[in-house]
Order: C-alpha cells, then structure tokens, then sequence
C-alpha cells in the first residue's frame, strides 16, 4: 500500500553504487549523526542520471519499461562512467516543507553531464520535463539525508568546509537501473 503523505516519485534512471561507496556514505552517517533526524539507507543509495517522469495514465510503468532498450543503446558508449567524490554539501529541496537535502559532491564530469543531455536530447517530447533538474540545473550528487535539523546551520557549514578538503575518491559506476515506484529494472550490466 502507498503512503498518501509521501511524495510521489518519478520514473529515474540512475547509477547504484558500489560497495565501496556505501562504505564513504556510512561514515558521512557517523559525522552527521547529530545534525540530522534521518539517514537515507545506504543500500538505496543512488546517482541520479535523469528523471524521466511521473507515472499517469499517459506513461505508465510499462512505458517507462519499455523505453529500457532505447536507454541502454544511448548510455552504453558512457560506460562505465567514473566520477570523483569530495566532501559533502546541502541545497534546499522543498522551500515549503523546508527540506534540506545533504549530500555527496560528485566533482564536474562532462561524461555524466553528456550521458544526461544525450537522453534528453534523444528522448526530448517523450519525457516529462524537471526544469529544477535538467540541463543547466543538473546537478549530480548522492542525497545522504533529507533532515538536516535546523538548529545546526552554522555547525554543518563547518562540516562543509572540512569535507571539501578530503581527499577526492573515484568510483567506477556500472550498474545502471530505472527506478520506478513499485521495481528496480535493471538497464545495464
């Protein structure tokens, strides 16, 4: 049964992560554990690549299915893609709910960027738009909470600060799924 109070998701195409990177994820758990209320498991940790669209009469799960062959023909020349990790940061998700995401920072990578615009520019009028996420207001990152308590602003800012002086850390990323609200389908390997 679906929870009514939970936001509906969309249909995503997205990287899972290696083990390697659930590990880094489980440690931002351990220094985050005072800032926020919630933790995004890290086995459902993923790297957006696109949304595709909310499911409805129009693009049912079954679409969405069937665009997986077409998916894994654009993607397959990006593979695998590989992106450096550093340090952590936050952006407003939801202004009304005031939801603040906290994330991984995936460093600039023209390969996941021209993987996304390769999919919308194949795609186009068959996928829905997300203008907050799309083009130019894509941004890559692994969401690892979206309850960052509030009270701890100036304390996360520091945080922030020190993360971005770790070391950067690649992942190679080849497990690429769609997600949809009722199945994980794989498109590649």
């Amino acid at each position: 049964m679906i929870d009514s109070t939970r936001k509906k998701l969309p249909f995503t195409l997205a990287f899972r992560l290696p083990e390697e990177a659930n590990r880094l994820i489980s440690c931002y758990h351990r220094r985050l554990s005072g800032f926020c209320s919630e933790f995004d498991p890290p086995e459902t940790a993923h790297l957006t690549v696109k949304y595709l669209g909310y499911e409805s009469p129009k693009f049912p799960e079954a679409a969405a299915e069937g665009l997986i062959p077409i998916l894994a023909k654009i993607c397959k020349p990006f593979l695998p893609l590989r992106v450096y990790i550093r340090g952590i940061d936050i952006f407003i998700a939801d202004k009304e709910r005031q939801e603040t995401v906290v994330f991984l920072k995936i460093l600039p990578n023209s390969d996941l960027k021209g993987l996304h615009n390769e999919i919308r520019s194949a795609l186009g009028d068959t996928l829905e738009e997300f203008p907050h996420a799309d083009g130019d207001n894509f941004v890559p990152h692994i969401t690892i909470s979206k309850h960052l308590q509030e009270c701890y602003n100036d304390k996360i800012k520091r945080l922030i600060q020190r993360s971005r002086k770790t070391a950067k850390r690649l992942f190679k990323l080849t497990d690429l799924v769609l997600f949809t609200p009722s199945a994980i389908y794989p498109v590649f390997p």
